[in-house]
């Protein structure tokens, strides 16, 4: 029975083989042919007449800006500025603080008898030991004028910076006395010379000898004692501050 089945299986591979094998003689393998005349590479035609390089033509009229060298400066030196001192400033004893009347106000003619209160104004700025401003010019003095041999001195007790009021103990020196300059102009003078010439004609009445010599000599005895008797004052000039010195340590505290 099996070689029965075996038999018959061989038969049909056989004649599969066979029906096929005349199909497989009848197929050729294609072949290429190439075109007619053979492959030719295309080549490159340069333009006729050749490449020539484009020229830059400068346009008519232009004309190549000069150079004009920049003037060589010598560098400003520069100077650092002063700072304010912000926050506490301290000054010590003997520190010199130059104060005057405010210019629009003129100069300051003081007897030298009476008390006079007056506000200066600090002249230029007052430096701590940093080099730093602790008290900046224009900042107000109060104080008072007081009577002394010889003239007037003053006590500052205040001072007042950028709105805010410190107590402050400083004195200047003698602020010596001298004639009051406003009757040494012309017309005092003239006077004074009028009231001479007129006591030397009462002094020549009296002697029986009034003559021009004694009138003229009144005259100029009246010109220089009566700018004699012109009043004794201190003067206080914006131009010519006056010094206070601090008679204690100062602390402030802005």
């Amino acid at each position: 029975m099996n070689k029965s089945l075996l038999s018959l299986a061989l038969v049909g591979t056989l004649t599969a083989v066979g029906v096929a094998a005349p199909a497989m003689a009848q197929y050729q393998q294609p072949t290429y042919q190439q075109p007619s005349g053979g492959y030719q590479q295309p080549t490159y035609q340069q333009p006729s007449g050749g490449y020539q390089q484009p020229t830059y033509q400068q346009p008519s009229g232009y004309q190549q800006p000069s150079y004009q060298q920049y003037p060589q400066t010598t560098p400003t030196q520069y100077t650092q500025p002063r700072q304010f001192n912000v926050g506490i400033a301290k000054l010590s004893a003997g520190t010199t603080i130059s104060v005057g009347p405010n210019p629009q106000q003129g100069a300051l003619y003081l007897n030298t008898d009476r008390t006079y209160p007056y506000s200066l104004l600090v002249a230029e700025d007052v430096l701590d030991n940093n080099g730093n401003v602790a008290i900046p010019a224009n900042s107000e003095i109060r104080g008072t004028f007081r009577p002394a041999q010889g003239g007037l001195i003053y006590v500052a007790d205040s001072i007042s910076i950028n709105g805010r009021t410190f107590t402050v103990n400083a004195t200047s020196k003698l602020l010596r006395d001298v004639k009051d300059p406003r009757y040494q102009g012309g017309g005092k003078i003239a006077g004074d010379a009028a009231i001479g010439a007129a006591g030397g004609a009462v002094i020549g009445l009296l002697t029986g000898g009034i003559n021009l010599g004694t009138v003229l000599g009144g005259a100029a005895t009246g010109a220089v004692v009566g700018n004699v008797t012109a009043p004794q004052v201190v003067v206080v000039d914006p131009n010519n501050p006056v010094d206070i010195r601090l008679k204690a340590p100062l602390s402030l505290r802005y």
